[in-house]
């Protein structure tokens, strides 16, 4: 194996008269505005659906001056924050948000140009960078209001920071170069701030400080011991100091020490419960609602403990549960191993919230960008022929190791496979550039045309393979889903057309809270709950007593699962229109749904199981043939009963 070779700065500028970062950046940059453009015209458009709602919803609320959700976290926070600031500065404009995300998108095919440039060359590192600012999933994540580009980003970053500190060091190899203490440590405090930062996504990403630790433990050993010892602790150090804030706040807020979320034991559950598939896919008593879930897992670890569970308890319930389940049926766990194995290289990018094959079919830019098994072949052939060329190319393996190794602990959708990409990217345009122009270094038989040829074959079987349909598609349903949601997307469409022309015609001229209310209802039919929500708000500005705007701004916070907010709003309601039974329908259901909070004691749930029963009673008493009432009096009634007899035993 031959020794790594680091570029310099004069090497790529006497090779190309323009450049590369620029044309990376001018085909990203017009691609996106491109993109940008054509989605603003699709039914996409400000179509905010579970998680995308949660984070709009949480940055909002944090723009408008809550800081802190009252609670422990549940999902990580940055995102929202970050959300929250720009909303802050510039109000609920989402293209802006839009815009920057896609800055970014372009900056991480400027990353990935340097890692490869600096690994194997100008070229190598040219069409990485373009790979990467055309990959079709990664440029559609960047127009969600959505946390899942910061995970490339962060992830490629802190990928050449580690390598950059590799560089440094290797350099006083010929005894030519001084150890530049402040420059090392910087890096690798970098490095931990920008997985600190990762983990305010996402937790798992903390697995990150393992390919820094191992960078700088066995690959700096020009060092010694107690230098690369600091190194390692300034990477960790920094990291626990960027997630401080999130600990101290859930420290404040629930007076439980939980480090950045209180979702992990939840995840592990999914990814290893008895009804886990290898897919994002809620257990059968948790409802597929980001506002919702963590609430109903959290009812159910009070149920099966018989007794209310705090944030840290019911996540340590479900990670023993996780851990119980995997290692009590070994085949089933080895069996679930491999097929999110399966499922993470194939092409189908599997939905959560959203569906990306739909979006192809309705934005008319992504049905002609690559996707993963257009790469998938020949990453594989650029990953094995890249450690043979630089032993270097370890360190973006180890970061895009860490990534598989997330998927296979918890289960997989498209948006945990989405930090992998840069460096699936990075290796495809190695192979490519190994098969059209041989290998620069490593043995001499892979510059040989019976090698090449090898390589092709193998990487367009791969591929082949990788397109395939993923395991269980049928079973799963996921046609039958992705025809709903592209349905839905069409018969949202003239309505959003029918609420822009209105509020266009409106605009300015609303002075009575009926027009708000109007223009509200536009809004909730065209499925945009935060247009609509502003537009009932002003209303009620107009007139406190608007029972209608009441009664809609209530069924907005109940979808979102605000249900403390929902009372409230669905208390006015009664209180300016006392005979209508569907308010009451309504207030009843949101106080069923908070008898249903798993930190409840049972005398607390039994009161909140009165006033819901109360609430459907009155519903009765103006409309005595009210289904919704008469049914929610029923589930009470029958709940009622079961704490009765758990109290008496």
């Amino acid at each position: 194996m031959s020794q790594p070779n680091p570029v310099t700065e004069s090497e790529p500028r006497q090779r190309m008269s323009v450049r590369p970062e620029w044309m990376i950046v001018l085909v990203g940059g017009l691609l996106r505005l491109a993109y940008l453009g054509l989605l603003t015209q699709t039914p996409l458009w400000e179509y905010f659906r579970a998680d995308h709602a949660f984070y709009k919803a949480w940055g909002l609320s944090i723009a408008d001056g809550q800081l802190s959700p009252g609670h422990v976290f549940e999902q990580g926070p940055l995102y929202a924050y970050w959300l929250g600031a720009i909303y802050s500065c510039v109000g609920d404009l989402d293209w802006i948000v839009i815009s920057i995300q896609m800055l970014a998108g372009v900056h991480l095919g400027c990353l990935v140009y340097w890692i490869g440039r600096r690994i194997g060359g100008e070229q190598l590192g040219f069409w990485a960078g373009l790979l990467t600012v055309v990959y079709g999933p990664l440029l559609y994540y960047e127009g969600l209001i959505m946390k899942s580009w910061l995970s490339p980003w962060g992830t490629a970053a802190a990928c050449l920071l580690t390598l950059q500190l590799f560089d440094c060091v290797r350099g006083r190899d010929d005894g030519t170069q001084s150890t530049d203490w402040r420059g090392l440590i910087l890096l690798g405090s970098l490095a931990g701030v920008l997985t600190g930062l990762l983990c305010l996504v996402r937790e798992s990403h903390v697995l990150m400080l393992l390919p820094i630790a191992g960078v700088i433990g066995l690959g700096l050993k020009t060092l010694s011991r107690l230098a690369r010892l600091g190194l390692i602790a300034a990477a960790f150090g920094s990291c626990l100091l960027v997630t401080l804030p999130a600990t101290v706040h859930n420290w404040y807020a629930g007076s439980q020490l939980v480090w950045v979320t209180s979702g992990g034991g939840e995840v592990l559950f999914m990814g290893w419960g008895p009804e886990a598939t290898g897919y994002y896919q809620n257990p059968s008593f948790v409802r597929p609602d980001p506002f919702l879930e963590h609430e109903d897992f959290r009812l159910e670890a009070s149920r099966r403990l018989g007794r209310p569970v705090t944030y840290t308890e019911s996540s340590k319930f479900w990670t023993r549960s996780a851990i119980s389940e995997a290692t009590t049926h070994i085949p089933r766990s080895l069996d679930l191993l491999v097929r999110k194995a399966v499922i993470l290289l194939n092409d189908y990018e599997v939905p959560d919230s959203d569906f990306y094959s739909v979006a192809q079919r309705v934005h008319p830019l992504l049905a002609w960008l690559p996707t993963f098994s257009l790469l998938a072949g020949i990453a594989v052939v650029g990953l094995c022929v890249g450690l043979l060329i630089d032993r270097r190319f370890i360190i973006p393996i180890s970061f895009a190791a860490v990534h598989v190794a997330t998927v296979l602990i918890t289960y997989n959708f498209s948006r945990f496979r989405l930090g992998l990409m840069p460096f699936v990217c990075l290796f495809a345009a190695t192979g490519a550039c190994s098969i059209l122009r041989g290998t620069a270094g490593g043995p001499n038989f892979l510059r040989g045309f019976p090698a090449r040829l090898m390589m092709t074959v193998t990487a367009i079987l791969i591929s082949l393979w990788s397109w395939m349909p993923p395991p269980a598609f049928q079973e799963m349903e996921f046609a039958i889903l992705e025809n709903e949601f592209l349905e839905k997307l069409e018969e949202r469409k003239p309505y959003y057309e029918q609420a822009s022309a209105l509020t266009l015609e409106q605009e300015g001229k609303v002075d009575s809270a009926d027009a708000a209310f109007e223009l509200g209802i536009a809004w909730l039919n065209a499925l945009q709950t935060f247009r609509a929500e502003s537009w009932l708000k002003r209303g009620l500005q107009i007139d406190p007593g608007h029972a209608d705007c009441w009664f809609y701004l209530g069924a907005i916070h109940a979808r979102r699962g605000e249900f403390e907010e929902a009372g409230e709003a669905f208390r006015k309601a009664a209180e300016y229109d006392s005979e209508n039974a569907d308010v009451y329908a309504n207030l009843g259901s949101v106080q069923f749904h908070l008898a249903l909070s798993g930190h409840l004691t049972l005398p607390e749930r039994q009161e909140r199981l009165e006033q819901a029963k109360e609430s459907y009673r009155r519903g009765l008493e103006a409309e005595p043939g009210n289904t919704a009432c008469r049914q929610g009096l029923q589930a009470v009634e029958y709940l009622l009963a079961q704490s009765s007899e758990s109290n008496a035993k």
